[in-house]
């Protein structure tokens, strides 16, 4: 622990609702996916998260350098729930993924999900930071999804504007912020990921 006096909560909320928390004043940092322009609100840091299908190393696809939407549509997969912005996100762009061939697992929760592909009898679409931790450890494998119209999510690291944070506020959202990066820089080592 850096600084062990330091009481930090954690909610988690839609992407939408983590702006209104910071613009209301009600959280001091957001960590948010696919956050949108906001005239008040500062990214500290952001990256980039390109889609991969992530699955399990005995997978059919596992040992593809790369993998087309079809391809991955072709397997049992499970997705996310509509509420979630990744799916939104594929739903507006590949909204064919969701109503040809075999219905997919559809679920809120990102344990289950994860626990399915594990398991090795399912295929996802996520970002490497989604299962970061299983990719580390060898239970998945993160495979870059390549095809017209497929683009990156992103994550931010966002302050609001219209207020100071107090001094331990900003150190915690840097530490957050390294944290972050050095865990995606990890995985990327570690599945040579692009």
């Amino acid at each position: 622990e850096v600084y062990p006096r330091v009481r930090i909560d954690v909610e988690i909320a839609t992407p939408d609702d983590a702006t209104t928390v910071l613009d209301r004043g009600d959280a001091d940092v957001a960590l948010v996916f696919n956050l949108r322009p906001h005239r008040d609100l500062h990214v500290v840091w952001s990256a980039e998260l390109p889609l991969h299908c992530v699955v399990a190393p005995g997978h059919p696809l596992a040992e593809l350098s790369q993998v087309s939407l079809a391809k991955v549509r072709d397997q049992a997969t499970v997705v996310q729930s509509p509420s979630l912005a990744i799916r939104r996100m594929l739903e507006a762009r590949h909204g064919w993924m969701f109503s040809e061939n075999r219905p997919p697992v559809v679920t809120n929760s990102l344990q289950l999900l994860k626990q399915l592909v594990v398991s090795g009898s399912h295929a996802a679409l996520t970002s490497e930071l989604d299962t970061a931790q299983e990719l580390l450890d060898g239970r998945l494998v993160a495979i870059p999804v390549t095809g017209q119209n497929v683009v990156p999510q992103s994550i931010a690291l966002a302050i609001s504007s219209r207020r100071a944070l107090p001094r331990i506020a900003t150190r915690v959202a840097d530490l957050l912020a390294a944290d972050v990066a050095v865990m995606l820089a990890e995985v990327r080592a570690r599945n040579r990921l692009p």
